[in-house]
């Protein structure tokens, strides 16, 4: 049997971690032929949109950005103790935007507007 020698990333190297390598990037390459191959020939729509989500090539949609109006609210829900990944679950962001918002690195003076919003009016 062969002894596995350790490479620079901490990850022994023996024949068969080799040979899995070689089969994966067998495996990239393949797949790569199979994008060349679609965008050399054009077909319908919907197949092609079919063979994009067998291939996993799907159409990314434009993430969610927090509006000054959303600043505002996000404000709101958190002086009624909201947490933050809460919030940023109901608006579908990343929690980080939402400590953004709170430590007033976006939307500045939000937090005065909300401030506003939540007195009662006299």
């Amino acid at each position: 049997m062969e002894k596995a020698r350790p490479c620079g990333s901490g990850f022994p190297l023996n024949r068969r971690t080799l040979v899995g390598i070689a089969a994966l990037s067998a495996k990239t390459r393949a797949k790569s032929r199979t994008v060349t191959a679609l965008s050399m020939f054009p077909r319908s729509d919907s197949k092609n949109k079919d063979l994009q989500m067998q291939i996993g090539n799907t159409p990314r949609s434009k993430p969610y950005r927090l509006t000054f109006d959303d600043a505002v609210d996000v404000w709101l829900r958190h002086w009624r103790g909201e947490y933050q990944h809460d919030i940023a679950a109901i608006y579908g962001v990343n929690p980080g935007r939402i400590n953004d918002v709170l430590k007033e690195r976006v939307h500045f003076g939000s937090k005065t507007i909300a401030a506003q919003k939540s007195k009662p009016a006299a």
